[in-house]
């Protein structure tokens, strides 16, 4: 009766081992179709768009982006750069300078960056 139940056991453990592997391979895929599927909304985004930087935030990974804070609720993104009247993309809402790169909101929106 022992040797039966290791037998299964076995069987199990393999069993459940492949489909561990199964469900990294997916994570991967996933991960993978997400950053087409990202890749191809910024094209959309810089498809006729002209930015005075460059798309340096884009070129450089994100590591260069300008400063600014995303509120969801309002879905506000609002600048923190020192001099926000430099920009084109900024608009003075009140006492407060917003974003409106619709690259940059998308990368603090979707990104959360």
């Amino acid at each position: 009766m022992h040797r039966k139940r290791k037998v299964v056991i076995r069987s199990l453990t393999h069993e459940k081992e492949e489909l561990e592997e199964r469900i990294d391979r997916l994570h991967k895929e996933r991960e993978e179709v997400d950053e087409e599927i990202e890749k191809i909304e910024i094209e959309e985004i810089i498809d006729g768009l002209k930015c005075p930087k460059d798309f340096n935030c884009y070129r450089t990974n994100y590591e260069e982006l300008c400063k600014a804070g995303f509120v969801r609720k309002t879905k506000l993104l609002y600048c923190l750069e020192e001099n926000p009247t430099g920009c084109k993309f900024s608009l003075l809402n009140e006492d407060k300078y917003c974003c409106q790169c619709p690259l940059r909101v998308y990368i603090a929106e979707k990104l959360e960056m």
